[in-house]
């Protein structure tokens, strides 16, 4: 009889530690990769959101969580910057420099251009009364090098930028998105 209440308890205590293994979450994502965040201010320098950069196998996941971004509701064009310096915001951040592009240059800006695209080049974004809760996903960028275009610099680093207006994904130079309204300096982590 004690033998069997043994087992008993034994089998008890083993089923309780597989469940608190179960209940334990596998990681996510193969964090070997480099992860990045980007904290956006607007043309006031005023901080509106934050974005996580995360390198993946086949490409890089860019995920956004912003609010105040613009007013009302629409797209707006977003591109990687190849400086990550969002200095002068009242001057619409002038010292981000171009869109991010492959050592080869030549590229014409815009994801439908045949000559195209810059690898930082992104879809446009969805704003909705003034709120960003977003993800992108390109394989023309990357925070290392293993997939398209390294976009981190060592010394000038890279930056996001959103615009007041649409990409239309083939107008030369910025697809007609118009004046940048936010910018944030991507840090690896």
């Amino acid at each position: 009889m004690r033998i069997a209440h043994l087992l008993t308890v034994g089998l008890f205590l083993q089923a309780m530690a597989g469940a608190a293994v179960a209940d334990q979450e596998p990681p996510l994502y193969d964090y070997d990769k480099p992860t990045a965040y980007a904290e956006f201010i607007n043309l006031k320098g005023e901080h509106i959101g934050r974005a996580e950069l995360i390198q993946g196998p086949h490409g890089l996941l860019i995920m956004l969580e912003l609010e105040n971004v613009a007013e009302g509701s629409g797209f707006h064009g977003i591109h990687i910057h190849a400086r990550g310096d969002c200095s002068l915001p009242e001057e619409g951040f002038p010292r981000a420099g171009l869109h991010a592009h492959g050592t080869n240059g030549g590229q014409k800006h815009g994801l439908m251009h045949p000559e195209g695209p810059h690898a930082g080049d992104l879809p446009s974004i969805y704003v909705h009364d003034g709120i960003l809760r977003y993800e992108l996903f390109t394989t023309f960028a990357s925070l290392d090098g293993s997939v398209g275009t390294n976009i981190m610099h060592p010394t000038r680093g890279a930056s996001l930028i959103i615009h007041e207006n649409p990409d239309d994904h083939y107008t030369q130079p910025v697809g007609g998105a118009g004046d940048p309204i936010a910018c944030a300096e991507i840090k690896l982590n």
